[in-house]
């Protein structure tokens, strides 16, 4: 980004991108991103679980309530 613009979309939030011969405007990377973020935000997941997955998680030992949660 410059000056808190996207390079790739000038901000817009859309390229023009040729297909089979025709132009077709596609979203920008940086609006999935935007997307992204704005959900996470909306939902009040703290920003360090954003992304995060169930899979990934490996409940404490000394908590069987974690671990009961995991498997629900």
């Amino acid at each position: 980004m410059t000056n808190g613009l996207c390079r790739e979309c000038d901000g817009t939030g859309w390229v023009i991108k040729k297909k089979e011969g025709r132009e077709i405007a596609l979203k920008c990377s940086c609006q999935k991103a935007d997307i992204f973020l704005s959900k996470g935000k909306r939902s009040n997941i703290p920003p360090r679980f954003l992304g995060a997955e169930l899979n990934s998680f490996f409940p404490d030992g000394d908590s069987p309530s974690l671990s009961r949660a995991k498997k629900s």
